[in-house]
């Protein structure tokens, strides 16, 4: 927790959610059916962008550290790896 943690849920929110976003952020009119025409009203997105080497470029430190200690954090499940998941979910 702390610090640590902190820095690497900045991270993720400043850099990997960014680079991401190009690639998601297209299909998800497609899964909010329903409301689509809203949200493309209030959320324009671009189209679908090629995009890896942004999204590689932004979560290879965290791939460095999860090669060091199994976690983002180390030797430790955190909150940080919940974060993560879910922009890629």
């Amino acid at each position: 927790m702390g610090e640590e943690c902190e820095k690497w849920q900045r991270y993720i929110g400043e850099n990997v959610s960014l680079a991401v976003w190009p690639l998601a952020g297209p299909m998800v009119p497609a899964i909010v059916e329903r409301d689509e025409k809203v949200f493309r009203e209030t959320k324009p997105v671009g189209e679908l962008v090629e995009n890896h080497a942004k999204v590689v470029q932004a979560i290879s430190p965290l791939i460095e550290s999860i090669k060091e200690g199994g976690y983002i954090k180390g030797e430790t499940l955190h909150y940080t790896e919940f974060g993560l998941g879910s922009i890629f979910v």
